[in-house]
């Protein structure tokens, strides 16, 4: 009996796949092929909402001087029926309603988006500029360099941004009587975009002279240097583009949380003031009347979600494509 099992044992071992289970090898190809396809399925649902979500909100910002005369001439202008008392409920005239001054809320939504995307992008524009330019150096040069910006970007990381941005929008109450800031459409805005900036360039720098630091240390760098190339030369043709996906990541993310703390420091009345339409001072104004007509600050609420929840999938969705070890990780 046992010199059956033994030979029995030993005819399953080298028996082909084919013989042992009826489908070895493609039942490999189905399991690879299959995670293969959730895989992809996991990054492209979020990089098809983020990018739809994106696209809807941009789309929005840039169609307001078209659409918003369509409800309204302008978005301080009084709409409501003299017959009611605002905010009006929405109606053919009006599909959102108008706020607690009889204004139509479409048009300042979409003025409003133009607001915080103009705030958001430009705030992030100079962040990565700054982060960019002190983190290359700092990862590059190292010593001295590298200690003075990475304890500045430390001191910076460990204080509160929300609590920072606040002191700092506040302690400008009049915008318009600064000189650089009074040259601006909107000066009040002007204000929440430079210190947005100011703060966001931190995490990037602290970002970008790691990833210099870890790529100076490649192959094609030494050949680099070893041909001759200057310092220039070699981050910007070699390492800053082969660092390109962690930042491009860091800086889509961030553009979400600029729209964030716009619309919040604009609540707290720091950042656009009334009557400009900007997301939060349209919630901060429909507070009264949120128990009983809560579309006033609902329709303001849910565009900051859709503008804040397309930029974190979009960010999610790119470090999923764009980080090799996430890419190949199991589903």
């Amino acid at each position: 009996m046992g010199r059956t099992v033994t030979h029995a044992s030993d005819a399953i071992k080298n028996a082909p796949p084919l013989a042992i289970w009826g489908a070895g090898p493609y039942r490999t190809r189905v399991t690879t092929e299959t995670r293969r396809l959730l895989r992809s399925a996991r990054t492209s649902l979020p990089l098809a909402l983020g990018l739809f979500l994106v696209g809807l909100v941009t789309i929005a910002a840039l169609s307001a001087p078209l659409v918003g005369p369509l409800f309204a001439p302008d978005p301080y202008a009084q709409v409501a029926p003299r017959d009611q008392t605002p905010p009006t409920p929405p109606d053919r005239d009006h599909p959102f309603g108008t706020d607690a001054m009889g204004r139509d809320l479409v048009s300042r939504v979409l003025f409003g988006a133009r607001l915080s995307l103009v705030v958001a992008v430009g705030a992030q524009a100079i962040a990565l500029a700054l982060g960019l330019a002190i983190g290359a150096a700092a990862g590059w040069k190292g010593g001295i360099v590298d200690a003075l910006a990475m304890r500045g970007a430390d001191v910076l990381l460990a204080l509160p941004a929300p609590l920072v941005a606040l002191a700092v929008a506040a302690a400008v109450p009049e915008p318009e009587s600064v000189p650089l800031l009074r040259a601006l459409p909107i000066p009040a805005a002007g204000v929440v975009l430079l210190v947005l900036a100011g703060i966001g360039w931190a995490g990037i720098a602290r970002l970008v002279r790691g990833e210099i630091r870890r790529l100076r240390a490649e192959s094609y760098a030494g050949a680099a240097r070893a041909a001759g190339a200057g310092p220039l030369r070699i981050l910007g043709r070699h390492l800053l583009p082969n660092a390109s996906g962690p930042i491009l990541v860091t800086a889509t993310l961030g553009l979400g949380g600029n729209i964030l703390m716009e619309a919040w420091l604009s609540f707290l009345g720091v950042g656009a003031r009334p009557p400009i339409p900007s997301w939060g001072t349209m919630i901060a104004e429909s507070q009264m009347h949120f128990l009983q007509r809560p579309w006033a600050g609902l329709v303001p609420g849910i565009a900051i979600l859709t503008a804040v929840l397309g930029f974190n999938l979009l960010g999610d969705a790119l470090r999923d494509r764009l980080d090799p070890k996430l890419r190949s990780a199991p589903v």
